[in-house]
């Protein structure tokens, strides 16, 4: 998808796509481009990822307060019951054959009033968004 092709408002950020906004590399520029203008969120499941990751990795304190200070530039999408009312549509339709957390963040997106486009890189929520036709999957082209 191109910038000009984005839909309006916010978008939902996942883990795989939020890495590439994270590091700012000039192989990056693509995503960056991609939201830029645009409110971001990352849902609580994608937050969790992140902070599971560095801490596997053994990072220092100093660079987990880091992560989670440029985690901070995004409003967290908690759970809440519309979210769970969501996932349980989603979990239902997909059984264990999807990854759970790419189920939180589309239910994330989906609970909101119009639902919030999801921008990654992971082809599993092109099966979510063929089920749920009203997800919208954003990456580059």
């Amino acid at each position: 998808m191109t910038p000009e092709k984005v839909p309006e408002g916010p978008l939902n950020i996942d883990t795989n796509a939020l890495k590439h906004l994270l590091r700012q590399a000039e192989e990056d520029e693509p995503w960056l481009r991609l939201v830029e203008g645009h409110f971001l969120t990352i849902s609580f499941a994608t937050y969790g990822e992140q902070l599971a990751l560095a801490i596997k990795n053994n990072w220092s304190e100093q660079r987990l307060a880091d992560l989670e200070a440029k985690l901070n530039d995004y409003e967290v999408i908690s759970g809440s019951i519309l979210v769970a009312r969501e996932y349980a549509r989603l979990q239902a339709a997909f059984g264990t054959s999807q990854q759970k957390n790419d189920l939180w963040v589309a239910a994330c997106s989906l609970a909101q009033p119009v639902p919030f486009p999801v921008v990654t890189n992971d082809t599993d929520f092109d099966r979510i968004a063929a089920a749920f036709p009203e997800l919208v999957v954003v990456r580059p082209d």
